[in-house]
């Protein structure tokens, strides 16, 4: 019994010192077993150390997941810190990436100016939603209150729908805030076309960011505003409170 034992003690330590001496795998290597064993079919955007040591941190268009530098663990999720007042490292890194996109391809878009503007709010639209032509009907009040709204066209229905056309019509518009804000309040009229690839940009910058419903809004800093829509008032309030 006691040979056994010392065989299995024996066997443990060799396959600890194994896995002690293994070589991390590199960035590339993780990127390539991830793609193999996590059937995530999001856009990889890149593989980074992460916040805590032995990790690295694979982010992707909308989530990020931590792989530990052996290549045998994973786990997805928000990485708070205890020393830092629970700070969200996942949100600060998602964060950035999503200002970066809404600055680039979330150009093109429509602006309703505040005129004395405090913040700024993106708000992926769509003219067959009610909460979206709920929003518009309050532009003013947002405005009014400091908020610059800049709409982002997100037909929910995909690219070859109805919504897509009205909105690809709006933008095509000698006078696009005009002709968005005549749609938001059903008088649409007549259709215009043109070369400009906004509305279908932004759609994709939208299924990249993750939106599943409008309106979505986000802050000019990237982060996102949960629960859609929100009454003058309380956006206000949010915005104070950043």
């Amino acid at each position: 019994m006691r040979k056994a034992i010392n065989a299995s003690i024996t066997a443990l330590v060799s396959l600890l010192s194994l896995s002690v001496a293994a070589e991390d795998l590199t960035p590339k290597e993780v990127s390539i077993k991830f793609k193999e064993l996590s059937g995530w079919s999001a856009k990889m955007r890149s593989v980074e150390d992460a916040p805590i040591d032995g990790f690295y941190q694979v982010v992707t268009d909308s989530r990020i997941f931590y792989v530990s530098k052996d290549g045998t663990k994973m786990f997805g999720g928000s990485l708070y810190d205890f020393d830092k007042n629970f700070f969200n490292h996942t949100e600060k890194r998602l964060k950035d990436d999503r200002k970066e996109l809404l600055t680039t391809k979330g150009a093109d878009y429509i602006e309703f100016t505040a005129r004395e503007e405090r913040t700024v709010v993106y708000a992926f639209t769509d003219p067959t939603c009610g909460y979206c032509k709920k929003l518009h009907a309050q532009v003013d009040d947002y405005n009014e209150l400091g908020i610059t709204i800049r709409y982002l066209a997100y037909p929910r229905n995909g690219k070859g729908s109805q919504a897509f056309a009205m909105l690809n019509s709006s933008w095509c518009s000698e006078t696009p805030k005009d002709s968005l804000h005549d749609l938001m309040n059903a008088k649409h009229s007549g259709q215009s076309t043109c070369d400009s690839d906004a509305v279908a940009r932004h759609y994709d910058l939208g299924q990249q960011l993750g939106v599943r419903g409008t309106p979505a809004l986000y802050w000019a800093d990237g982060s996102k505003i949960k629960g859609g829509y929100k009454p003058p008032a309380e956006l206000q309030r949010l915005a104070m409170s950043k």
